[in-house]
């Protein structure tokens, strides 16, 4: 179990990274979300204070925002 969290730790460190480099992830990344993703990177390391599941939410919390608009924007809403 312990495994799996670091491996899923592990890719959103790097997930954290690139779109905070990049400023894109399912569609262009807005300034908010890019500070997000940047302040995520060090929660995700600083796991033995139990911050890595913060940072991950934050990762996950920014992928689920960009899915909701852009299926908003296919919809055409």
């Amino acid at each position: 179990m312990a495994v799996l969290l670091s491996v899923a730790q592990t890719l959103a460190i790097i997930i954290a990274v690139a779109i905070t480099i990049e400023g894109y992830l399912l569609k262009s990344l807005k300034l908010v979300e890019r500070m997000v993703a940047f302040i995520a990177i060090p929660l995700l390391l600083l796991n033995p204070y139990n911050l890595g599941i913060l940072g991950a939410a934050l990762v996950l919390g920014i992928f689920l925002l960009q899915l909701k608009s852009q299926r908003a924007e296919s919809v055409g809403v």
